[in-house]
């Protein structure tokens, strides 16, 4: 929850190596409304997770709302690739639909 991670000192997040650690810090940012400062976090995390399709789903997602619209398109189809199944799957997908109904006009 968003009030767990005030309580943990940000710095120790903000500055990690850890894909996971990137991941909740740029999620909170999201869910915050920060969604220009969420993604080089979220870049830094699926950079150090390239493999997690959550990471790539928050990626995309904040992406998305930053207005980075081809490279949420990108990132929501790697979090979604191979019918992948995760906590936001049909938020991404319904995402990704919007994106591309978007992007063809």
């Amino acid at each position: 929850s968003l009030t767990a991670y005030v309580s943990v000192p940000l710095p120790a997040f903000a500055t990690s190596s850890v894909g996971a650690y990137l991941d909740t810090h740029g999620w909170v940012k999201y869910k915050r409304g920060e969604f220009t400062q969420a993604v080089p976090v979220l870049r830094r995390a699926a950079a150090e997770s390239p493999e997690s399709k959550v990471v790539r789903f928050h990626l995309g997602m904040a992406q998305f709302k930053a207005g980075d619209r081809n490279e949420a398109i990108t990132n929501l189809e790697k979090a979604l690739e191979g019918g992948a199944k995760f906590n936001g799957a049909d938020e991404a997908r319904t995402a990704l639909a919007e994106l591309k109904g978007s992007n063809a006009g």
